[in-house]
C-alpha cells in the first residue's frame, strides 16, 4: 500500500511497485487464537528485507471505534482494530523484489509471524 500524505490522490492506494522515497504502508490485524477477538495489546513490527539487510518498521495500534477513533479520511467508517506502519524506500535500495514479514507479540509473550504468499508477480518490488 502506498502511504502518502492524507488528502493526496494516491494515499492508501494498493500497489506493489515502489520508487525510492515512497512510503510502503502495512496494515495488519492481530487476533487472539483462543477467543478469536482482536488482541489489542499486541505489538506488531514489519521486517523489511532488501539488499541483504533487514529493517524493522514498528506498527501503531489504530485503536477502537468510538469518539477517539481516527477520522475515516475517505472510508465509509473509521479504520479501527488494526495496526499501521510504513517503511520509506531508501536511496540505497536497488530495483528488484523485497520481502517482508510481520511479527506480533501479545502481552503474554506469545508471538506469531505473518509471511505473505510467494507468488513472484505480487511481491513488493522496487522500480527505477
Amino acid at each position: 500500500m502506498l502511504f502518502e500524505s492524507p488528502g493526496t490522490p494516491n494515499n492508501c492506494i494498493h500497489t506493489n511497485r515502489f520508487k525510492v522515497g515512497q512510503r510502503v504502508g502495512f496494515r495488519m490485524t492481530a487476533f487472539d487464537g483462543g477467543s478469536g477477538e482482536v488482541e489489542n495489546t499486541a505489538v506488531l513490527v514489519a521486517h523489511v528485507t532488501y539488499g541483504g539487510k533487514t529493517v524493522d518498521a514498528p506498527m501503531r495500534w489504530r485503536g477502537a471505534a468510538g469518539a477517539t477513533a481516527p477520522p475515516a479520511r475517505g472510508y465509509l467508517r473509521p479504520t479501527v482494530e488494526l495496526w499501521t506502519g510504513f517503511w520509506t524506500v531508501p536511496d540505497d535500495a536497488q530495483p528488484g523484489i523485497i520481502s517482508y514479514t510481520v511479527t506480533a507479540t501479545d502481552r503474554f509473550g506469545r508471538t506469531a509471524t505473518f509471511t505473505p504468499f510467494s507468488y513472484e508477480v505480487s511481491q513488493l518490488t522496487i522500480v527505477p
